[in-house]
């Protein structure tokens, strides 16, 4: 649920700064890709961390 918030007012944010002309499109793009990137990141981390060496995105 706070991941989708949080993803939720990333995209607002973004997107609300494209219209009032701070960023360009290509920039707004490059925002989103970069917020996916992170919250990708941030649930690999959480996953292995929490549950140990039983999830692994390498095969041993």
């Amino acid at each position: 649920m706070w991941l989708g918030l949080l993803g939720w007012l990333a995209h607002t944010t973004i997107d609300e700064a494209k219209v009032r002309g701070k960023t360009t499109f290509a920039q707004d793009q490059a925002l989103h890709i970069i917020c996916k990137a992170i919250w990708l990141a941030y649930l690999v981390l959480f996953a292995t961390l929490s549950h140990g060496a039983s999830i692994s995105l390498w095969r041993r």
